[in-house]
C-alpha cells in the first residue's frame, strides 16, 4: 500500500512539473473549462459482484483539469459508484486518480474532438451485507475514450484495473455524459 501511494504521489509531481513548463508555452488555454461533472454508470468486471448487486450501478464524479495543452489534457478526478441491495446492504467504490488524455483534432468545420487516454491512483472500496463490512483502498489504473461534444459537454467511457478484495475483482466500466465549466 505504501508503494502505492509513493508512485501515485511521483507520477503527481511528474504530471504537475509537466503542467507548469507547458502552461507557460500555452498560457492562453488556462482558465478555461477546468471543472466538469458527470453522470453515469457503473458496470463491474466480476460475475459474483453483479449477481450480488445488480449489473448496473449509478455513477457521479468531478474532475479538475490542471492541464492543458491543444493536443493533451492533465486532470484529477473524483468519482463515485454505489449500489443498494435489498436488506440494508450495499457495495461502492471512490476511484480518486491521476489521467492524461490525448486530442485528437476535430475535422476541419467539425465541433466533435476525440480523446483518449490513461490514468492511475486510488480506489476506496465497500462492501457491506450479511452482517459485515469490507473496506479497502487499493491501487488501480484505467483506460479511457471520449468525445467533446463543442467546448461544454462530453461522453466519456472508461475501464478500470483494480486489484482484488478477498478473490473478488472491484474494477469494471464506467459510462459517462458531462459538462465542462
Amino acid at each position: 500500500m505504501k508503494r502505492a501511494v509513493l508512485a501515485l504521489a511521483l507520477m503527481f509531481v511528474f504530471v504537475l512539473m509537466f503542467a507548469v513548463v507547458a502552461s507557460a508555452q500555452y498560457g492562453d488555454e488556462a482558465g478555461k473549462n477546468q471543472f466538469s461533472v458527470k453522470l453515469g454508470f457503473f458496470r463491474p468486471q466480476d460475475g459474483d459482484v453483479r449477481n450480488a448487486t445488480g449489473d448496473t450501478w449509478f455513477a457521479a464524479g468531478v474532475d479538475y483539469t490542471f492541464m492543458e495543452m491543444p493536443t493533451t489534457r492533465a486532470s484529477v478526478s473524483l468519482e463515485w459508484a454505489q449500489h443498494s441491495v435489498d436488506g440494508g446492504g450495499d457495495a461502492r467504490i471512490i476511484p480518486l486518480t491521476v489521467n492524461y488524455s490525448w486530442k485528437q483534432e476535430a475535422a476541419e468545420g467539425g465541433m466533435n474532438q476525440f480523446y483518449y487516454g490513461a490514468g492511475a491512483g486510488l480506489y476506496f472500496v465497500r462492501a457491506k451485507g450479511g452482517g459485515s463490512t469490507t473496506s479497502e483502498t487499493k491501487f488501480g489504473v484505467q483506460i479511457h475514450g471520449g468525445v467533446d461534444f463543442g467546448q461544454m459537454w462530453f461522453a466519456e467511457l472508461k475501464y478500470a484495473f483494480v486489484g482484488k478484495i478477498e478473490g473478488v475483482n472491484p474494477g469494471g466500466l464506467f459510462l459517462y455524459v458531462g459538462k465542462r465549466f
